[in-house]
């Protein structure tokens, strides 16, 4: 597949392919995490995840500088870190105590709470079917965080809250670019 066959489909062709590959990469992260934190701690394996992460883009640092990361913006950028970090180890811890499966159904919720977050803090209007949607998907959730009797475990309350950490991450990226000045 070369890239002029690409750029050649239709639009939703492309981004339901790329929702594929993110997807596919997503869930490969989450099985290679959970394979590396039967030798690691959790906060080990999100420290390589970074640290390769940071190697792939060196290359691209080397050529443009540094210079690209200046902001003036920095109390949104620690932020927003904030949340991810703390996201990505409770997402990390998560993966070591409840089932891949029920991991990453529930951290597919993170829209559900963008949207909802959307609406409190950046106005957004949400219309009937969306509202069905985030019933139905919060519908879904209690059906996976208690599935009969059983009690909430502490990986479902990890996986919630990185959800809800990204969400609120999301929120904060958007609501940068609707007003740039929000923390400059």
């Amino acid at each position: 597949m070369t890239l002029s066959f690409y750029a050649r489909l239709p639009g939703s062709l492309r981004g339901m392919l790329m929702m594929f590959v993110s997807t596919m990469s997503a869930v490969s992260m989450h099985t290679l995490v959970r394979f590396a934190a039967a030798d690691l701690e959790p906060f080990e394996v999100a420290f390589f995840r970074n640290f390769l992460g940071l190697a792939f883009l060196a290359p691209l640092f080397l050529r443009t500088g540094v210079g690209a990361m200046k902001t003036s913006r920095l109390p949104l950028h620690i932020l927003r870190n904030a949340l991810v970090t703390a996201s990505m180890l409770s997402f990390f811890t998560a993966l070591t105590l409840i089932p891949l499966a029920q991991v990453t159904a529930l951290g597919f919720t993170a829209p559900l709470f963008a949207t909802i977050l959307a609406i409190v803090f950046l106005g957004e209007v949400v219309r009937l079917r969306r509202w069905a949607a985030i019933i139905t998907g919060f519908a879904g959730v209690f059906v996976l965080l208690r599935p009969g009797f059983e009690a909430v475990n502490l990986g479902s309350i990890l996986t919630m809250f990185s959800a809800v950490a990204w969400g609120a991450a999301i929120i904060i990226i958007l609501r940068s670019r609707q007003n740039p000045k929000i923390f400059g």
